[in-house]
């Protein structure tokens, strides 16, 4: 889509003095004329990885962009990494379709693998089954890769992709490999790769060949098969050290003891001492010497609670080888409703936390004041809010809270970004038409002003919320997070008096808020069941007996939270807290503002009462 012109999401963003806001795309909205972002995949220390849509073979393939300011060696790591990884052919590996530059950004596209990095598998013991599985698929990868003469030298999880259905197993990011014949391959003295992954050579800066790749993936297989790591530390030096210091953690659980055979061979500190290569280690693995104890339930596997065995019977090894989503703090709207008394606020209590926790890629997004016409700020100012209350219940993506952005001034929405130091932005503007009103979004990557979602719709003013929801949940997506579904309400009496609240809860002064909490009870009165009204009400009428200092007030204030509550939104449990706060309970508010913190983790209000619950004890010459 060409920006200026017809583009709604441009609407009144131009400067006074009629500067526009610079197109990163050509007239046919597409990355070097030829491929169309469709969502973001994630990003690291090279760059930013999209899923786009090649429009001149109809097919999906992953566009890996290179980040501005790099230095000529890591843009030649880029070319190196076509080059490299199209002369392995292999159904493990990724396979590499094209380089290209456009503006002055350099890409690759490559397969696109519909699933997960290996690093979401970390955190607990894999069953054995289906760590044989992996690790099978794992040594064929990477063997293909030897074979070719490519040493990968940053294998680790988050450069292995599961497919989701198959769970085939795919190497990725050859970005620092190197040819085992090319001049400098080895680069002594030079530390490139992840320590936690690295042979004791390559942290050392030593010449490596393929072993190298073989520890790192002994590594992997140790923390798929225990859930924890074989040395310690977070560092080069750290790790480097407790290499040369200690053995590896004894592999712990019932797993069979021909599997501790191979992986304590593969992590030898002497690479002399482990498998010759990955064809070894699979051929072990594959043949189920000394694994006989494969089933899941692995009742008859012994304990493997030792230190290193001293040698290993390995073939090719030299004499002396070798979204539940985060757990609430707090009781689910869906399974407890408060039935206490005026008065008597219900106990909220700790869930069990999660028993494993999966690493999900986190991006910082922020939502930009939404552009409208004089008379209409109100609803693009509701639009706004929504838009992040949405946003911010996916637990994976960092949202702006609305008043640091509203703060913030500015034309352009990547220098915009880049102040609000944020990964991606939403540019949206909302319009009278003669159904209602048009609103427009778009998702710009801030880091190359990519367009990697855009929507327009049409509804009525009484269906902004709701509205606001689906294109915080289509902006979700193509963020690759998902976000909670939650009622909006369609009242059109409701919807006015909710945005003219929040209108007046933002000015903040005792009589605004007093107006605040009237308009939401009559807006509860229309609307008994949304949670976001219902949380607004709760939290207006808290700040009403505050700010008021009006003890007759605190009846209101104590029903409203009884029904927030029971609506679940994060707001109630904000103005719960807040409540129990100013009441001098402080363990009470605690407990409350925990759940607010996880359905409402954005919210600076929320963050706020944080700070005050941390310092109140010091406040009160208590400990803190």
């Amino acid at each position: 889509m060409p920006i200026g012109g017809d583009d709604d999401t441009i609407a009144n963003l131009s400067s006074s003095d009629g500067a526009a806001v610079a197109a990163p795309f050509d007239d046919s909205g597409l990355v070097a004329g030829r491929y169309r972002i469709v969502r973001w995949l994630g990003a690291g220390a090279m760059g930013r990885v999209y899923e786009a849509l090649d429009t001149e073979l109809d097919e999906r393939v992953a566009l890996k962009v290179l980040r501005s300011g790099l230095s000529d060696d890591a843009i030649e790591r880029f070319r190196r990494e076509v080059k490299l990884t199209r002369r392995i052919q292999h159904r493990n590996v990724a396979r590499m379709f094209d380089i290209g530059e456009h503006r002055a950004d350099r890409f690759l596209t490559m397969e696109l693998i519909d699933g997960a990095a290996l690093t979401r598998e970390l955190g607990a013991a894999m069953p054995w089954r289906r760590l044989r599985g992996l690790a099978i698929q794992l040594c064929a990868g990477l063997a293909a890769a030897h074979e070719a003469g490519v040493i990968h030298r940053d294998l680790k999880p988050d450069n292995v992709m599961i497919e989701r259905r198959t769970d085939r197993v795919v190497i990725t990011d050859f970005g620092i490999a190197r040819s085992g014949d090319e001049v400098g391959v080895t680069q002594v003295g030079a530390l490139i790769g992840t320590p936690r992954y690295m042979a004791p050579e390559q942290l050392a800066g030593e010449e490596i060949d393929q072993r190298a790749d073989v520890f790192a993936l002994g590594v992997m297989l140790y923390e798929l098969a225990t859930g924890a790591r074989p040395w310690s530390g977070d560092n080069a030096i750290a790790i480097a050290v407790a290499q040369a210091t200690q053995p590896a953690r004894p592999l712990t659980g019932r797993l069979p003891a021909g599997l501790v055979e191979v992986i304590e061979g593969c992590i030898r500190v002497d690479r002399a001492e482990r498998p010759a290569s990955a064809v070894v280690v699979g051929e072990a693995i594959a043949s189920g010497a000394g694994l006989a104890a494969a089933d899941d339930d692995e009742d008859d596997a012994a304990p493997t609670r030792r230190r290193m065995a001293p040698r290993t019977t390995l073939p090719g090894v030299g004499p002396s080888a070798a979204p539940t989503a985060p757990t609430a703090l707090g009781t689910s709207p869906a399974t407890s409703r408060p039935t206490a008394p005026i008065g008597t606020l219900p106990t909220v209590v700790t869930a069990d936390a999660a028993p494993r926790t999966l690493a999900v890629a986190r991006t910082a997004v922020a939502v930009l004041p939404v552009a409208c016409a004089a008379g209409d700020e109100d609803l693009a100012d509701g639009l706004l809010d929504d838009l992040v209350d949405t946003l911010s219940s996916t637990g994976t993506l960092r949202v702006r809270p609305a008043g640091v952005v509203r703060s913030h001034a500015g034309v352009d929405p990547r220098e915009l970004g880049r102040a609000l130091e944020v990964d991606h932005v939403v540019v949206a503007s909302l319009r009278r038409a003669p159904g209602g009103l048009r609103i427009a979004a778009r998702l710009i990557s801030v880091a190359d002003g990519f367009q990697i979602w855009a929507h327009r719709s049409e509804c009525r003013e009484a269906e902004i919320l709701a509205t606001a929801e689906h294109l915080g949940r289509g902006i979700a997506t193509a963020l690759s997070a998902r976000a909670a579904a939650a009622e909006r309400p369609t009242d059109p009496r409701a919807v006015d008096l909710y945005l003219r609240a929040r209108a007046e809860l933002r000015r903040f002064w005792g009589s605004h808020v007093q107006t605040a909490a009237d308009l939401l009870e009559q807006a509860v009165d229309l609307a008994p069941s949304s949670p976001p009204i219902l949380g607004a009400f709760a939290y207006a009428a808290v700040q009403a007996w505050i700010m008021r200092g009006d003890p007759d007030l605190l009846p209101r204030a104590y029903q409203a939270v009884e029904r927030g509550l029971a609506g679940g939104h994060g707001e109630a449990f904000l103005a719960a807290s807040t409540l129990r706060l100013n009441q001098g309970d402080l363990e009470a508010a605690a407990a409350a503002l925990g759940t607010a913190l996880v359905r409402a983790p954005m919210s600076a209000q929320t963050h706020e009462t944080a700070g005050r619950i941390l310092i109140e004890p010091s406040i009160r010459g208590a400990p803190a």
